[in-house]
């Protein structure tokens, strides 16, 4: 054995290993240092001997999951050898502390971190009283879900060798159990770009389970157990709260990205798994703390128990950022509050602000003032009848001719979804139903950014289709001629889908450029489906929606040029 690398020369840099920057992180906490890269060896030797590590692992339920209860910590069973298994893990721990600055040269290196040499296994064990200069193994009871010479009880793929690992990796990784909590049943691990962000997530940790550990007893159970995985996005955000209260951290780092190892290594079912949370989902976290929203948060964490697809689970809806059912009224459930959901939609999936603004303009317009007549509006289903979905578009109409909504509200509550064939986003049929229980509370704009693409607006060519058809008709028949024959027969359910073809030949007959060259592919293509069914149901919809914002337009006109006239016909 020789010296080894200097301590101060940074023997604790990142290894991309998670296990093992998980371990090393916790040592950095105890030590109070902001990251491990800034900690020395003399650091860890303080660490370890201001601590009793072996009395934490023996008591910490978390610590059988990390490693198994087949180690030096647990074997000989038994309460007479209690005292007898701890010392002798805490000499193992210290020989392999030793053996940081004295490694083994001849050793190969470490397949774990790939910068130092491989522990000597049986040298870190010779202060074992016990031990008979046995030839001892690194197995999955000293470092998490590696594969063991031999069957390993048929757990994990044997080894034709020992692996090989270096003593600081080794001794790091028992510090996990005091660093880690559960998520789904599993234990968590994380990464991420920025250490000293991730460091303060298992600090929190840390501070937990000592609370725990202060209170007493033989066996601390592991912070998450049986707790949805809707729990996790409440400490989450509680976290980050914290954090801002103290200001130590006033702005996330540029990529604050996490990946969460899902790991257990009890049993004969060891399993590993890992979950991103993305930057702008993270963000969204830290904004909804920043914004006092974390009990708002904490009140979703109870909804999202009686949601059964684990896809559409909180933590799982803010990850891959779509939109969160336990958002929306359930039977006598009414949804998250106005603030919550503006949040949600704004802030994490992008819905403009306006969208929100005009959907609740919508519920409004659309819930009676008889109170019994309400009841049936404020059903949550409310949208599964065809029929209430008619009276929906009905009332939009109807909006728009007296100008509570514009053809722009519409296309915010309706975006367009696909534009061959035509078809708009069902969505605003949720947003409608969601604001039918909230019609009276003030939105908060929390919209920071606002892109709004072709989805929210209306094609021209339909523009100019209904403009043109709406100027011919008036200057050869009249505007009252153009309610009663065109509008009111929409509103009866007279008007033929098939009308829209007959608008068209109309149309190329009387305008140069609207002929068959220029607008059959397109008109086509936006009624039929892959399979050449017609479906211009949306289009049609749209042209009189275009048609009715065109004659609001012109009455309007009328009555400012001549006040006097009739307000139900017009010329």
């Amino acid at each position: 054995m020789i010296k080894g690398v200097n301590a101060e020369n940074g023997i604790y840099p990142v290894t991309g290993n998670p296990f093992v920057d998980t371990g090393q992180a916790v040592i950095a906490c105890l030590a109070g240092k902001e990251s491990f890269t800034k900690m020395n060896h003399d650091d860890v030797k303080r660490v370890f001997g201001g601590n009793d590590l072996s009395d934490w692992n023996s008591r910490l339920k978390s610590f059988t999951m990390v490693f198994g209860n087949n180690g030096p910590l647990y074997q000989p069973r038994g309460k007479k050898f209690e005292e007898t298994r701890k010392r002798k893990y805490r000499s193992i721990l210290s020989g392999l502390l030793s053996q940081i600055e004295n490694v083994n040269r001849d050793s190969g290196m470490c397949e774990c971190c790939g910068e130092f040499h491989a522990v000597d296994i049986n040298a870190a064990y010779e202060q074992v009283d016990d031990d008979k200069g046995n030839d001892h193994v690194v197995g999955r009871d000293l470092f998490p879900l590696i594969g063991s010479l031999g069957s390993d009880a048929q757990a994990l793929p044997s080894s034709s060798r020992m692996f090989n690992i270096c003593p600081r990796c080794l001794f790091a990784v028992a510090y996990i159990p005091i660093g880690t909590r559960l998520l789904s049943g599993k234990l968590m691990v994380f990464e991420g770009a920025h250490q000293p962000f991730v460091q303060d997530l298992i600090k929190s940790i840390i501070d937990d389970n000592r609370r725990l550990l202060s209170v007493g007893g033989n066996s601390i159970e592991t912070i998450g157990k049986k707790r949805h995985s809707s729990e996790t996005v409440k400490w989450l955000c509680t976290v980050f709260r914290e954090l801002q209260h103290a200001q130590k951290i006033k702005e996330l780092p540029k990529n604050s990205e996490l990946n969460i190892w899902l790991f257990s290594n009890s049993g004969t079912n060891p399993s590993c798994e890992i979950i991103s949370i993305p930057d702008e989902s993270v963000r969204f976290l830290w904004d909804a703390a920043r914004y006092d929203l974390e009990n708002e948060i904490a009140s979703l964490a109870t909804v999202d128990k009686s949601i059964k697809n684990s896809d559409n689970h909180l933590l799982n809806s803010i990850r891959n950022k779509i939109d969160y059912m336990g958002l929306y009224p359930i039977k006598k459930y009414d949804g998250a509050s106005v603030s919550m959901f503006a949040f949600y939609q704004t802030r994490l999936l992008g819905v403009p602000y306006k969208t929100l603004v005009a959907s609740q303009k919508l519920a409004e317009g659309l819930l009676p003032d008889n109170t019994k007549e309400q009841k049936e509006w404020i059903k949550s289903d409310v949208f599964k009848d065809i029929k209430k979905r008619n009276i929906l578009k009905g009332r939009i109409i109807e909006m728009v001719e007296d100008g509570r909504l514009s053809i722009d509200d519409y296309f915010h509550i309706f975006p367009v979804k696909s534009l061959y064939p035509l078809q708009a986003s069902f969505k605003g049929f949720d947003m409608t139903r969601y604001f039918l229980r909230h019609v009276d509370e003030d939105i908060h704009n929390y919209e920071y950014k606002s892109i709004e693409g072709e989805s929210v607006k209306m094609n021209p060519n339909i523009l100019e289709a209904a403009d043109l058809y709406f100027n011919d008709y008036i200057e050869n028949r009249g505007l009252k001629r153009f309610k009663k024959d065109v509008l009111d027969e929409f509103k009866s359910g007279t008007k033929h889908v098939y009308w829209i073809k007959n608008v068209m030949c109309d149309l190329s007959e009387r305008h140069e450029g609207f002929g068959p060259d220029d607008w059959d592919s397109f008109w086509h293509d936006l009624c039929h489906d892959e399979t050449g069914n017609f479906v211009g149901y949306e289009l049609l919809f749209q042209m009189r929606l275009a048609l009715t914002d065109l004659y609001r337009k012109k009455m309007q006109e009328n009555i400012t040029m001549n006040p006097e006239i009739n307000q139900t016909g017009g010329n």
